[in-house]
């Protein structure tokens, strides 16, 4: 009997402890059905990855729903930009299930329309704040409350259909009235300069009037005739500066502080969305375009310059002579049990849209490249088909499995085989996207080279194209030597002349030292959904005898979610230490050279 009684009381407290389970369950379908909730869901192998899986799924659907900015890629980075409120007023179902953490995240329409309404109301403070600074003639902090409010504009959808209420009672679209009231400040400063010298110094007092009344307060910066001063800041309408003798003052000039970026650390919400709306850089206007086009551009490649430069590598390389690392021995894998299980997880985890697989699987750099991959886009699987195995040194490649990846911001997609490495404990050490059958296939054709040397120039050329496609910022700068000679080109496109008759198409070619080439690329990558290079066809050249420095010549489609180009590239590259590859030279051209046509490694 009391065993009996001891069977029911288990079996009832098993049956109560599942009902919030079942509870919860109800609760998490009704709200997949309820429009008014957006939600996103994850699965993974740990409970942190689960649940920031699953706020970027939510991020991702809100900037699909939340238009504040035309670039989907600026627009998402706004929307991820609120995170703090994004993180209080949406809600995380943590459960533990039999394939790993499931994290589901939801937010109530509700409570988004409540975070945008307290951005609008920090900017209407703002707003009211800057008047009753201008009342007072404190411009610094009437400008500084103007400019970051025209920032916060920016974060909210339909800025322009904002409406706020000036203190004259007058209804104003406020990111017309910044602009309005910024210019109106500015035109009615007045600043005059005394200067009297004392020990060979010029000592200059500088009045501030704002309508004709001394300020309380303004930031500035002034010119000497040399150069521009740091920030100075006038109390009471007056400023005192020393400065040197000999500068020429009929150059002396004052530049009014308005944006107070050197502040912005004050406010580390208004400077994560400065730095988001400025990371789109120039690229979008054309005007801008051809101011760089009119500064930087090159009259022409000079292939005099090119020659010089490989001439010089070369005889450096010559004199100091390094091991060589690719005589690889290269052989067959036999027994690849083991790999395809890895593989058949890889494959799975990307199948089911988990994209969640253990870290064991991994080595450190493999996982983080992993990572990368699985935030390129909408990764799918196109089918399953035999794979290839071989050794080269300690590593195992595995060639190929053909995915194809999509964009929410864009109705591109691009199809990629991909390539796995494995170290000799079979864990994932690299992912790239494989070369074009026909680039691999003229690089394949040189049969009196070794094998392994022609498959370490198609993996070179694999992984510097997959870094552009996941962004590896730091990996491209370990490519390039210090010293390097890059030329990149841009095609500007004129958008006010088109006629099909003629080229309404400019290309701007610019020299860049390596500092140059990848701060520009960062800004690039930032203004970007995605980038996708695609080398066509090649041509390599052995530059010596017995040597490992190449010349590659490529024909290259370039896409970028906001700009794409078709070019030609050519790269010196030292291979000698194939696990550190050194690019000494890039240059592109968009088309042949009416003289001496593409740069390629037979100039030379």
């Amino acid at each position: 009997m009391k065993s009996r009684l001891l069977t029911y009381m288990v079996l009832f407290a098993s049956f109560i402890a599942a009902i919030p389970l079942q509870m919860m369950g109800q609760n998490i379908s009704r709200i997949k059905e309820d429009p008014s909730y957006i939600w996103a869901e994850a699965l993974s192998q740990s409970e942190e990855q689960a649940s920031e899986t699953s706020y970027k799924g939510l991020v991702n659907k809100l900037s699909g729903i939340i238009a504040i900015h035309s670039n989907p890629n600026i627009n998402r980075q706004l929307v991820g930009g609120f995170k703090k409120e994004l993180e209080s007023a949406s809600h995380e179902v943590l459960t533990r299930e039999k394939r790993g953490h499931c994290s589901f995240r939801y937010i109530h329409n509700d409570s988004i329309k409540k975070i945008f309404d307290s951005r609008r109301s920090k900017i209407v403070e703002m707003l009211s704040m800057a008047e009753s600074a201008l009342e007072r003639l404190q411009i610094d902090i009437a400008l500084r409350n103007l400019s970051w409010a025209e920032i916060l504009l920016q974060s909210i959808p339909h800025p322009e259909a904002e409406a706020y209420r000036s203190r004259n009672g007058k209804i104003n679209s406020a990111p017309a009235w910044v602009k309005a009231t910024i210019s109106e400040i500015l035109s009615n400063l007045n600043a005059s300069y005394k200067t009297t010298n004392a020990n060979n110094k010029a000592i200059i007092a500088i009045d501030f009037t704002y309508k004709g009344k001394p300020v309380r307060s303004i930031d500035y910066r002034f010119y000497d005739g040399t150069q521009w001063s740091g920030l100075y800041s006038a109390k009471d309408g007056r400023d005192i500066v020393e400065n040197n003798s000999s500068s020429d003052l009929n150059k002396f000039r004052i530049r009014y502080e308005s944006s107070h970026s050197h502040l912005l650390h004050i406010d580390s919400q208004i400077k994560q969305i400065q730095e988001i709306i400025s990371s789109q850089g120039a690229d979008e206007e054309i005007s801008k375009q051809r101011k760089e086009l009119e500064t930087d551009t090159l009259e022409s490649i000079s292939p005099d310059e090119i020659k010089n430069k490989i001439l010089s590598v070369l005889a450096q390389h010559k004199e100091n002579p390094q091991h060589d690392t690719t005589r690889l021995e290269i052989a067959a894998v036999h027994n690849t049990a083991d790999l395809e299980q890895v593989i058949d997880r890889f494959c799975s985890a990307i199948e089911d849209g988990t994209y969640s697989l253990p870290d064991s699987l991994f080595a450190h750099d493999g996982l983080s490249i992993f990572n990368r991959l699985m935030r390129y886009g909408n990764a799918r699987i196109i089918e399953r088909r035999e794979l290839h195995f071989y050794r080269l040194g300690e590593e195992i490649y595995c060639r190929s499995i053909p995915m194809v990846f999509s964009f929410n911001g864009n109705n591109r997609s691009f199809v990629e085989d991909i390539v796995l490495t494995f170290n000799k404990e079979n864990r994932i050490t690299n992912i790239t996207f494989a070369l074009h059958k026909d680039a691999a296939g003229d690089i394949v054709s040189h049969s009196n080279w070794p094998e392994e040397a022609r498959i370490i120039i198609v993996s070179f050329l694999e992984n510097y194209k997959t870094a552009y496609a996941l962004e590896r910022l730091d990996y491209i700068s370990s490519l390039f030597d210090d010293q390097a000679l890059i030329i990149t080109g841009r095609v500007l496109k004129n958008a006010k002349i088109h006629n099909e008759l003629m080229d309404s198409r400019f290309v701007s070619l610019t020299k860049q030292n390596k500092a140059q080439y990848i701060s520009r690329l960062k800004q690039v990558f930032a203004a970007n959904e995605f980038i996708n290079v695609s080398f066509n066809t090649s041509e390599v050249l052995m530059l010596g005898k017995g040597s490992r420095m190449y010349g590659i010549q490529l024909s290259q489609d370039y896409y970028s979610s906001n700009y794409s180009d078709k070019g030609y590239l050519f790269l010196m590259v030292d291979l000698k230490d194939h696990t550190q590859p050194v690019i000494h030279v890039r240059t592109w051209q968009t088309k042949p050279d009416k003289e001496f046509g593409i740069i390629g490694p037979y100039h030379f």
